[in-house]
């Protein structure tokens, strides 16, 4: 198995879990959660870091240039980004059917706090209300999954390339 596959399982692994034990610990639904959540974002970071590490040393025998470290850290990010996606979907259709809508009304309190009016507030919710559904949930997090998978690898890429010298003209 490739290193990109393996880490990108892992990294599928880790958000899904990651996901339970925010939900059994009741942090989902929290404003500290919401904090806690974004130590995640190190995850995807830790695994592309080890996959091409592992691709260069092993496959790469000491190189890697930095179009092969795209490459194989995009996989991870992919693969793990699908696998979260999947489960995303399973969790806010039979695990937390209502987390959407927890999600809507953090959503309504922001709007109120930063002193919209009920008639913008609505009209808010009326426009968005084609989003507010598993599915285009899913939809809008994987275009965003493919984003940040796209800006961690390009940055790993670059801080580990290590092209071979003999094939540099």
């Amino acid at each position: 198995m490739s290193p990109s596959v393996r880490f990108g399982i892992m990294n599928g692994a880790v958000a899904v879990f990651w996901t339970m034990l925010m939900y059994v610990t009741g942090l989902n639904r929290t404003d500290a959660g919401q904090t806690i959540n974004y130590i995640a974002i190190i995850f995807p970071f830790i695994f592309i870091f080890y996959a091409i590490k592992e691709f260069r040393l092993h496959k790469g025998h000491g190189f890697i240039s930095f179009g092969q470290g795209f490459k194989e850290a995009f996989k991870v990010g992919l693969i793990g980004g699908l696998m979260g996606l999947i489960f995303m979907l399973l969790y806010m259709k039979v695990i937390d059917p209502g987390y959407l809508d927890y999600q809507m009304q953090k959503q309504v309190l922001q709007w109120e706090e930063s002193g919209m009016g009920q008639e913008q507030i609505d009209q808010m919710l009326e426009s968005s209300a084609w989003m507010q559904t598993p599915l285009m949930f899913t939809i809008i997090g994987g275009i965003s999954m493919l984003f940040m998978s796209a800006v961690f690898a390009t940055i790993m890429a670059g801080v580990l390339k290590k092209p071979n010298p003999e094939e540099i003209s």
